[in-house]
């Protein structure tokens, strides 16, 4: 059974395939993006999913299935959760740390 996201919408039904791709074709094809999982000692690439919750307003990560990061824009800055299931190889400013900016190996 679905769960609800957090604004009472169930999110949509994600392609499971991306559980078990092996390549950047299978990933993409299965809605997912091929990122590092892991840089350290060598990289290790595999399939991120989006987020049920991606673009929603929250205050911190807890109320995101991923991160709560600060989205700045030409108008305001706006805390929105992150959309991918992973961050590795990305640079973020946290919501709950909007003046730094954090870059996940």
């Amino acid at each position: 059974m679905p769960t609800q996201g957090s604004n009472g919408v169930n999110p949509p039904k994600l392609d499971e395939r991306y559980l078990i791709t092996e390549s950047a074709i299978e990933c993409r094809e299965a809605g997912g993006r091929w990122v590092p999982s892991s840089r350290v000692p060598v990289t290790v690439m595999s399939c991120a999913k989006p987020t049920p919750d991606a673009g929603e307003i929250c205050h911190q990560n807890e109320d995101c299935a991923s991160l709560c990061i600060s989205a700045i824009n030409a108008q305001s800055i706006e805390n929105l959760c992150y959309g991918w299931s992973s961050a590795t190889g990305e640079c973020l400013r946290l919501a709950e740390t909007p003046d730094k900016e954090i870059c996940f190996d």
